[in-house]
């Protein structure tokens, strides 16, 4: 992802397994950690689906080269 240039996505992806072990080591008790991993893996979910959007509508790619559609 980074080589991709998807520095966002590989922020909230690192930051959702950093909570989510945080609240598991916690013994599920840290609900601030809890919360930051909910948080984390709705942004890195919501930046992969718009990541994908952009992917399949032929749009630029984050590395930078364009997608060929064929035609019939």
């Amino acid at each position: 992802m980074k080589e991709s240039g998807e520095m966002e996505l590989v922020r909230d992806y690192s930051q959702f397994y950093l909570s989510a072990w945080d609240y598991f080591l916690s013994d599920y008790t840290d609900t601030n950690a809890g919360r930051g991993a909910i948080v984390a893996g709705i942004h890195a979910l919501t930046k992969a689906i718009e990541i994908a959007r952009k992917y399949k509508s032929g749009g630029n790619r984050s590395d930078g080269k364009r997608e060929i559609k064929k035609t019939n």
